[in-house]
Protein backbone atom coordinates (compact mmCIF):
# COMPACT_ATOMS: atom_id res chain seq x y z
CA UNK A 1 0.00 0.00 0.00
CA UNK A 2 1.55 3.67 -1.03
CA UNK A 3 1.19 7.10 -0.03
CA UNK A 4 0.01 9.96 -2.57
CA UNK A 5 3.78 10.29 -2.51
CA UNK A 6 4.40 6.88 -3.42
CA UNK A 7 6.22 5.91 -0.26
CA UNK A 8 5.52 2.17 0.53
CA UNK A 9 3.37 2.21 4.14
CA UNK A 10 6.11 1.98 7.12
CA UNK A 11 4.23 -1.59 7.70
CA UNK A 12 5.31 -2.93 4.19
CA UNK A 13 7.16 -6.16 3.66
CA UNK A 14 8.50 -5.51 0.86
CA UNK A 15 9.83 -1.71 1.84
CA UNK A 16 11.08 -3.22 5.09
CA UNK A 17 13.50 -5.99 3.03
CA UNK A 18 14.82 -2.92 0.53
CA UNK A 19 15.39 -0.93 3.77
CA UNK A 20 17.39 -4.17 5.41
CA UNK A 21 19.31 -4.51 2.22
CA UNK A 22 20.35 -0.52 2.14
CA UNK A 23 21.44 -0.46 5.83
CA UNK A 24 23.63 -3.22 5.59
CA UNK A 25 25.39 -0.96 2.88
CA UNK A 26 26.12 1.95 5.14
CA UNK A 27 27.35 -0.38 7.60
CA UNK A 28 29.81 -1.58 4.90
CA UNK A 29 30.36 1.96 4.39
CA UNK A 30 31.28 2.73 7.57
CA UNK A 31 33.01 -0.65 8.35
CA UNK A 32 30.82 -2.09 11.36
CA UNK A 33 31.94 -5.90 10.93
CA UNK A 34 28.58 -7.00 10.87
CA UNK A 35 25.13 -7.86 8.91
CA UNK A 36 21.56 -7.66 9.58
CA UNK A 37 18.98 -9.90 10.61
CA UNK A 38 16.41 -7.87 10.96
CA UNK A 39 15.89 -4.23 11.88
CA UNK A 40 14.30 -3.01 14.82
CA UNK A 41 12.57 -0.46 16.10
CA UNK A 42 13.81 2.97 15.14
CA UNK A 43 13.24 6.32 13.45
CA UNK A 44 14.38 4.65 10.21
CA UNK A 45 11.23 2.05 10.51
CA UNK A 46 8.83 4.66 12.26
CA UNK A 47 7.84 2.69 15.19
CA UNK A 48 6.85 3.59 18.81
CA UNK A 49 7.72 5.91 21.14
CA UNK A 50 10.05 8.66 21.75
CA UNK A 51 12.31 5.99 24.59
CA UNK A 52 12.47 3.84 21.56
CA UNK A 53 13.39 5.86 18.72
CA UNK A 54 17.23 5.93 17.86
CA UNK A 55 18.29 6.29 14.15
CA UNK A 56 19.03 3.22 13.60
CA UNK A 57 18.81 -0.36 15.73
CA UNK A 58 19.29 -4.23 14.73
CA UNK A 59 19.76 -7.60 15.35
CA UNK A 60 23.08 -9.03 13.93
CA UNK A 61 24.75 -12.36 14.32
CA UNK A 62 28.79 -12.18 16.14
CA UNK A 63 29.59 -15.69 15.55
CA UNK A 64 26.86 -17.64 16.87
CA UNK A 65 25.78 -15.13 19.25
CA UNK A 66 22.62 -12.29 18.56
CA UNK A 67 23.29 -8.78 19.67
CA UNK A 68 21.61 -5.58 18.84
CA UNK A 69 23.47 -2.76 17.11
CA UNK A 70 22.49 1.01 17.55
CA UNK A 71 23.85 3.62 15.06
CA UNK A 72 23.23 7.09 16.07
CA UNK A 73 23.75 9.97 13.95
CA UNK A 74 25.13 13.61 15.51
CA UNK A 75 27.03 16.55 14.28
CA UNK A 76 29.02 16.33 17.69
CA UNK A 77 30.94 14.75 20.50
CA UNK A 78 28.15 13.02 22.84
CA UNK A 79 27.40 14.94 25.74
CA UNK A 80 26.31 13.81 29.35
CA UNK A 81 22.24 14.27 28.28
CA UNK A 82 23.15 12.36 25.06
CA UNK A 83 24.47 9.41 26.99
CA UNK A 84 21.70 9.23 29.16
CA UNK A 85 19.33 8.80 26.47
CA UNK A 86 22.14 5.79 24.78
CA UNK A 87 22.30 4.44 28.51
CA UNK A 88 18.02 4.31 28.94
CA UNK A 89 18.19 2.80 25.55
CA UNK A 90 20.63 0.32 25.73
CA UNK A 91 19.21 -1.14 29.47
CA UNK A 92 15.57 -1.20 27.80
CA UNK A 93 17.23 -3.67 24.97
CA UNK A 94 18.97 -5.67 27.84
CA UNK A 95 15.99 -5.91 29.81
CA UNK A 96 13.98 -7.09 27.14
CA UNK A 97 16.16 -8.89 24.82
CA UNK A 98 19.12 -10.45 27.04
CA UNK A 99 21.82 -9.45 24.65
CA UNK A 100 24.83 -7.64 24.48
CA UNK A 101 24.64 -4.18 22.45
CA UNK A 102 26.94 -2.25 20.22
CA UNK A 103 26.73 1.39 19.78
CA UNK A 104 28.33 3.55 17.01
CA UNK A 105 28.27 7.19 17.20
CA UNK A 106 28.56 8.88 13.50
CA UNK A 107 30.25 12.50 13.81
CA UNK A 108 30.44 15.32 11.60
CA UNK A 109 33.10 16.61 13.55
CA UNK A 110 36.96 15.00 14.05
CA UNK A 111 36.65 12.56 17.28
CA UNK A 112 39.73 12.11 19.50
CA UNK A 113 38.77 8.97 19.91
CA UNK A 114 37.64 6.15 18.52
CA UNK A 115 35.87 4.68 21.40
CA UNK A 116 34.89 5.48 24.85
CA UNK A 117 33.21 3.52 28.06
CA UNK A 118 30.27 4.88 29.79
CA UNK A 119 28.88 4.54 32.93
CA UNK A 120 25.65 5.06 35.05
CA UNK A 121 27.03 2.87 38.22
CA UNK A 122 29.82 0.51 38.72
CA UNK A 123 27.48 -2.29 36.98
CA UNK A 124 26.19 -0.20 34.31
CA UNK A 125 29.30 0.22 31.35
CA UNK A 126 29.04 0.19 28.00
CA UNK A 127 30.91 0.87 25.22
CA UNK A 128 30.05 3.97 22.70
CA UNK A 129 32.62 3.37 19.06
CA UNK A 130 32.84 6.67 17.63
CA UNK A 131 33.06 7.37 13.63
CA UNK A 132 34.02 10.23 11.93
CA UNK A 133 33.00 11.33 8.41
CA UNK A 134 35.05 14.52 8.55
CA UNK A 135 37.64 13.61 5.87
CA UNK A 136 35.37 12.10 3.10
CA UNK A 137 34.83 14.62 0.64
CA UNK A 138 31.12 15.15 -0.70
CA UNK A 139 32.37 15.89 -4.25
CA UNK A 140 34.46 12.80 -4.82
CA UNK A 141 31.39 10.86 -3.82
CA UNK A 142 29.22 12.63 -6.48
CA UNK A 143 32.14 12.37 -8.99
CA UNK A 144 32.82 8.69 -8.51
CA UNK A 145 28.78 8.45 -8.48
CA UNK A 146 28.23 10.56 -11.89
CA UNK A 147 31.96 8.45 -13.37
CA UNK A 148 30.26 5.28 -13.29
CA UNK A 149 26.79 6.59 -14.22
CA UNK A 150 28.53 8.14 -17.64
CA UNK A 151 30.28 4.53 -18.17
CA UNK A 152 27.45 2.40 -17.30
CA UNK A 153 29.29 0.69 -14.60
CA UNK A 154 27.82 -0.75 -11.21
CA UNK A 155 26.23 1.25 -8.80
CA UNK A 156 27.34 -0.45 -5.37
CA UNK A 157 25.74 -0.62 -1.83
CA UNK A 158 28.62 1.13 -0.86
CA UNK A 159 28.23 4.10 -2.98
CA UNK A 160 24.30 4.21 -2.52
CA UNK A 161 25.55 4.53 1.55
CA UNK A 162 27.83 7.05 0.63
CA UNK A 163 25.47 8.98 -0.57
CA UNK A 164 22.88 8.60 2.19
CA UNK A 165 25.44 9.97 4.97
CA UNK A 166 26.67 12.71 1.98
CA UNK A 167 25.74 15.44 5.29
CA UNK A 168 28.13 13.53 7.53
CA UNK A 169 31.34 14.22 4.95
CA UNK A 170 33.01 17.65 4.02
CA UNK A 171 31.57 19.76 1.53
CA UNK A 172 31.41 23.41 0.91
CA UNK A 173 27.75 24.02 -0.68
CA UNK A 174 25.19 24.50 2.31
CA UNK A 175 23.63 21.05 3.75
CA UNK A 176 20.41 22.18 2.23
CA UNK A 177 22.16 22.25 -1.36
CA UNK A 178 24.33 19.16 -0.74
CA UNK A 179 20.79 16.75 -0.29
CA UNK A 180 19.01 17.80 -2.63
CA UNK A 181 22.14 16.74 -5.25
CA UNK A 182 22.22 13.79 -3.47
CA UNK A 183 18.21 12.98 -3.63
CA UNK A 184 19.06 14.02 -7.87
CA UNK A 185 21.75 11.73 -7.86
CA UNK A 186 19.91 8.99 -6.69
CA UNK A 187 16.76 9.64 -9.01
CA UNK A 188 19.27 9.22 -11.82
CA UNK A 189 20.56 6.13 -10.38
CA UNK A 190 18.87 2.84 -12.95
CA UNK A 191 16.61 1.39 -9.97
CA UNK A 192 13.24 0.29 -9.41
CA UNK A 193 10.57 2.80 -7.60
CA UNK A 194 11.18 0.82 -4.35
CA UNK A 195 14.14 0.48 -4.37
CA UNK A 196 14.47 4.63 -4.81
CA UNK A 197 12.06 5.29 -2.18
CA UNK A 198 13.84 3.26 0.14
CA UNK A 199 16.97 5.05 -0.53
CA UNK A 200 15.99 8.19 -0.20
CA UNK A 201 13.82 7.80 2.66
CA UNK A 202 16.67 6.53 4.51
CA UNK A 203 18.93 9.62 3.20
CA UNK A 204 16.17 11.54 4.38
CA UNK A 205 15.67 9.97 8.17
CA UNK A 206 19.77 10.03 8.75
CA UNK A 207 19.90 13.68 7.47
CA UNK A 208 17.54 15.63 9.12
CA UNK A 209 19.08 17.02 11.93
CA UNK A 210 21.27 18.36 10.02
CA UNK A 211 18.68 20.90 8.86
CA UNK A 212 17.49 23.80 10.13
CA UNK A 213 13.52 24.19 10.54
CA UNK A 214 13.27 26.84 7.31
CA UNK A 215 15.88 24.40 5.19
CA UNK A 216 14.03 20.95 6.49
CA UNK A 217 9.98 22.25 4.97
CA UNK A 218 12.13 23.74 1.84
CA UNK A 219 13.56 20.37 1.36
CA UNK A 220 10.52 18.61 2.42
CA UNK A 221 8.29 20.64 -0.31
CA UNK A 222 10.86 19.63 -3.02
CA UNK A 223 11.82 16.25 -2.50
CA UNK A 224 8.71 15.56 -0.73
CA UNK A 225 10.77 13.84 2.10
CA UNK A 226 8.38 11.58 4.13
CA UNK A 227 10.22 11.30 7.97
CA UNK A 228 7.45 9.56 8.97
CA UNK A 229 5.14 7.43 6.15
CA UNK A 230 2.79 6.56 9.39
CA UNK A 231 1.82 10.35 9.44
CA UNK A 232 1.07 10.95 5.32
CA UNK A 233 -0.83 7.56 5.54
CA UNK A 234 -2.84 8.70 8.49
CA UNK A 235 -4.68 11.59 6.60
CA UNK A 236 -7.88 11.46 8.12
CA UNK A 237 -7.51 13.13 11.41
CA UNK A 238 -10.40 11.93 13.43
CA UNK A 239 -8.21 8.20 12.87
CA UNK A 240 -4.92 10.43 13.27
CA UNK A 241 -6.27 11.68 16.87
CA UNK A 242 -7.48 7.92 17.92
CA UNK A 243 -4.12 6.71 17.07
CA UNK A 244 -2.39 9.39 18.74
CA UNK A 245 -4.63 8.93 21.85
CA UNK A 246 -4.58 5.00 21.84
CA UNK A 247 -0.53 5.06 21.47
CA UNK A 248 -0.12 7.85 24.29
CA UNK A 249 -1.89 5.15 26.40
CA UNK A 250 0.35 2.13 24.86
CA UNK A 251 3.51 4.54 26.16
CA UNK A 252 2.04 4.48 29.44
CA UNK A 253 1.37 1.07 29.75
CA UNK A 254 4.88 0.10 28.25
CA UNK A 255 6.57 2.34 30.56
CA UNK A 256 5.13 1.13 33.69
CA UNK A 257 6.00 -2.69 32.49
CA UNK A 258 9.51 -1.62 31.64
CA UNK A 259 9.74 -0.26 35.86
CA UNK A 260 7.94 -3.32 36.98
CA UNK A 261 10.82 -5.76 35.58
CA UNK A 262 13.55 -2.89 36.80
CA UNK A 263 12.11 -2.91 39.69
CA UNK A 264 12.51 -7.04 39.92
CA UNK A 265 15.86 -6.56 39.12
CA UNK A 266 15.94 -4.59 42.18
CA UNK A 267 17.41 -1.94 40.78
CA UNK A 268 17.24 1.78 42.75
CA UNK A 269 14.07 3.43 42.78
CA UNK A 270 16.39 6.30 41.19
CA UNK A 271 18.16 5.16 38.24
CA UNK A 272 14.59 3.69 37.43
CA UNK A 273 13.11 7.41 37.26
CA UNK A 274 16.09 8.13 35.35
CA UNK A 275 15.33 5.57 32.70
CA UNK A 276 11.48 5.38 32.64
CA UNK A 277 11.38 9.48 33.62
CA UNK A 278 8.48 8.08 35.84
CA UNK A 279 8.51 9.97 38.95
CA UNK A 280 10.01 7.41 42.23
CA UNK A 281 6.11 8.23 43.93
CA UNK A 282 4.65 6.43 40.34
CA UNK A 283 7.20 3.82 40.53
CA UNK A 284 6.18 2.68 44.45
CA UNK A 285 2.10 3.23 43.69
CA UNK A 286 3.28 0.25 40.41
Amino acid sequence: MKTENNYLHYTDYVFKKILKKYCDGVLKFLNIPYKLKRINQSEITGYGPKIYRMDFTGDVLDGIEELSLILECQTYLPQEDDIKRFFQYITLIRTFKNQNVELYILLTEKAPYDSLNFKINEDCIYKMNVISLKDIKATDIFNKIEHKLKYRKKITEEDIAALQLIAYTSYTETTLEILKKANTLINKIPLDINEKEAIIYILDVLSANMLNEKDKIEYMEETKMLINPRDEYMKNEGIKEGKEEGKQEGIQEKTEEIARKLLNKNMPLKEISEITELTTEEIKNL
